[in-house]
């Protein structure tokens, strides 16, 4: 179900470890893993980000430890911020050396849908 989103809505989304190279991955809307923000899928309500994120657990061969993260949709400039440090810190990729780092880019939103 798409949903019309207003300026800082709160929405959430699925983040997890890959299982092989420990980087920041994200649920997509084909319950596949991505390494990009932009490319995860928004869900509306925690609770079917949280029924999402069962489901993922079943995926153990894939990922490790995923958790529902909550994110903002700035509508004025279109752009998702993860809410909170920790969640944008492990965005931002391997900090402790700057060769491995990944600049921090705002994601552009992907379809919302509430399961």
């Amino acid at each position: 179900m798409n949903a019309v989103i207003s300026e800082a809505t709160r929405m959430w989304l699925i983040s997890a470890n890959d299982l092989l190279l420990g980087d920041v991955v994200y649920l997509s809307g084909q319950s596949t893993w991505t390494r990009e923000l932009t490319g995860a899928e928004f869900f509306i309500s925690e609770q079917a980000a949280e029924q999402a994120r069962i489901q993922a657990e079943s995926q153990s061969n894939q990922v490790i430890g995923p958790i529902v993260v909550a994110a903002s949709w700035h509508a004025s400039d279109q752009r998702v911020e993860l809410d909170h440090y920790r969640d944008r810190f492990r965005e931002s990729g391997p900090t402790h050396r700057k060769e491995l780092s990944r600049p921090f880019q705002p994601a552009s939103l992907n379809p919302v849908r509430e399961i």
